[in-house]
């Protein structure tokens, strides 16, 4: 029930809401040159909902949360969320692809978009599995590792080949590889994060650093604008939404903080806007800003929340027990 409340909180309102805006606000000075009034606010309402897993897990993780009922209804509702969140950016992408927005092209890209989503996620792990059950099972961990890999490149490239956006290709590709028995594959697994967070993560920052030119690309009412309106509404949004779940004032700021963490995903969404021409160079910078700042926001508050011993998870009357081994640890 609460992971449902949360994501209506997190993700429709604020969606609604940044979607709503472009009707009120003249926003088209910060629209990129392919972009149209219904790709634009896609984008600005994907970043209005947007919530970082890598940072609120890794954030849990160094404090020693992870295993609290707080952490697993904010992952669990944040997954969710990016699936939902991405699947609508390969919509906005494959619009601008065809250079077109008519009623039969939104929803030939959504039916596209669903339909490669619905047969990734429920074939992908199917087809996994029947291929490990055979031999896969007794190969070297290097050679789990390669099969890991071609698995994630082959989602990837279909994707792309079926006009779906590469990076909700990417993260369907990982999720049904997660199916996988965890002791069998756990060490390919852990080859592919470590290659991953050693060589592409920071090749791809370093690739996202290359377009912001911060003396003459940063709008500060831009930023500022974004930066205060979007907190403010998925603040208010999550935190009025689990008071209504009878959690207490302090785990609804909880909640609103941890969903308002844009991190990662905030800055694919805005390099794949300036990509494909959704989004100008000042507006990417606005996003990728906004991101960083929302998710040191993130870690600072919990730091102190876990260090001052504030409970995390508050229903009704009686705190749930479920956080008390993790706070104590």
């Amino acid at each position: 029930r609460l992971v449902g409340l949360l994501l209506l909180g997190a993700t429709a309102l604020p969606f609604a809401a940044g979607w709503s805006v472009t009707f009120f606000v003249d926003l088209g000075g910060y629209a990129g040159p392919r972009a149209t009034p219904v790709t634009f606010a896609l984008v600005l309402a994907i970043s209005m909902a947007v919530t970082s897993i890598p940072v609120i897990s890794r954030i849990f993780i160094d404090l020693g949360i992870m295993e609290s009922a707080f952490a697993k209804i904010v992952l669990t509702t944040s997954t969710i969320q990016d699936i939902l969140l991405l699947a609508a950016l390969s919509v906005a992408t494959s619009l601008a692809t065809g250079n077109t927005t008519s009623v039969a092209a939104i929803a030939l890209a959504s039916g596209q978009t669903l339909l490669f989503g619905t047969v990734v996620l429920v074939a992908g792990p199917r087809l996994l599995r029947l291929l490990t059950s055979t031999s896969l099972h007794r190969a070297r961990h290097t050679l789990r590792t390669l099969y890991a890999l071609f698995w994630c490149c082959l989602v990837v490239s279909l994707a792309t080949f079926q006009q779906v956006n590469w990076a909700f290709g990417a993260l369907l590709a990982g999720v049904a590889f997660g199916k996988l028995p965890h002791c069998e594959f756990a060490e390919a697994k852990q080859r592919i994060t470590s290659l991953g967070l050693r060589f592409f993560v920071p090749a791809y920052f370093a690739l996202v650093g290359f377009h912001i030119d911060l003396p003459t690309a940063f709008d500060p009412p831009s930023f500022l604008g974004f930066l205060l309106f979007s907190s403010a509404i998925v603040g208010a949004s999550v935190f009025i939404t689990m008071r209504l779940c009878r959690c207490s004032p302090l785990t609804s700021w909880h909640f609103a903080v941890a969903m308002n963490t844009r991190g990662g995903p905030g800055i694919v969404l805005a390099s794949i806007a300036l990509d494909f021409g959704l989004i100008d160079q000042r507006f990417y910078v606005t996003l990728v800003l906004v991101a960083i700042l929302t998710s040191l926001a993130a870690g600072v508050w919990f730091r102190h929340a876990v260090a001052a011993g504030l409970p995390l998870l508050r229903v009704g009357t009686a705190p749930n027990p479920a956080i008390k081994p993790a706070m104590s640890a």
